[in-house]
């Protein structure tokens, strides 16, 4: 089977459609999937929990596909490590995938991710390799190109490479790219581009009716937007933290979950 992490913050509406895409997927593709979704420390009214409990498209939708919820208690900003490391700590199958709720995956994307080998042979050294594997990236004005980020691995190789350090999160940027990719090369991995298989770049408004259907519900989200501050995208601190672990100036950690959390659904 195959894990899809997936970090969510304050954006029910994008989540409610992740949610809907999947569940069109057919039921045997369904059933090879488990999804788990982080939420990261997102405010009363907009934590994912609220909408999957009461959205009307979410109780009129059959699933068949194991769908988890846990949620990080702890404010700590930008943590995409942490919860990257909390999803693939909790699931129970060989594949993993690191997704974004603004990235949909087609049918036909997940059809061929789960046919693709995790492993190659080395022809010299007769050593057997890990492969992890990267989609191309479609954005809303049809533009292509390679999604640096997110990819689909062995969850096993994921730990062995180091998982995602920690120190970076709490600031914006520089972490599941370059760092993790980083490790994941430096331990003698490789990684394999397919260009012709897509995430889909979706724009969706935080509380776009059309998703979470229930008036009352769309004021709610709209408030608790209004009231919620806003992240700075400050690239300088992890940047500098970047160059002096690439340096060797700065030991890469392996103390992961520097949090609480809770299991939700």
């Amino acid at each position: 089977g195959l894990t899809i992490g997936m970090t969510y913050y304050a954006s029910p509406a994008a989540l409610l459609r992740q949610l809907s895409n999947f569940a069109n997927y057919p039921v045997d593709l369904q059933r090879q999937i488990s999804l788990i979704v982080v939420d990261d420390g997102s405010p009363p009214g907009l934590q994912a929990i609220e909408y999957i409990k009461h959205a009307p498209k979410i109780n009129e939708t059959s699933f068949e596909f194991r769908f988890d919820i846990v949620r990080i208690t702890n404010e700590i900003d930008w943590n995409i490590e942490g919860s990257r490391n909390l999803a693939f700590y909790l699931a129970d199958t060989r594949l993993g995938l690191m997704l974004d709720t603004d990235m949909l995956i087609p049918e036909k994307s997940i059809q061929e991710a789960l046919t693709w080998n995790t492993t190659k042979l080395d022809n010299e050294t007769k050593s057997v390799i890990a492969v992890a594997h990267k989609f191309n990236r479609q954005k809303p004005n049809g533009k292509q190109f390679l999604q640096p980020a997110l990819g689909l691995l062995e969850i096993d190789e994921y730990w062995n490479a180091g998982g995602l350090d920690e120190d970076f999160a709490g600031s914006y940027g520089h972490g599941t790219e370059p760092h993790f990719w980083h490790l994941w090369q430096q331990g003698g991995r490789v990684f394999e581009k397919h260009p012709e298989t897509f995430l889909m770049e979706v724009e969706t408004d935080p509380c776009d009716p059309e998703w979470i259907g229930l008036a009352t519900l769309v004021e709610g989200c709209k408030s608790a937007l209004s009231k919620m501050p806003k992240l700075v995208k400050d690239r300088s601190r992890n940047r500098k933290l970047w160059k002096r672990k690439k340096a060797g100036k700065a030991k890469w950690t392996n103390s992961y979950l520097r949090f609480n959390w809770t299991v939700e659904l």
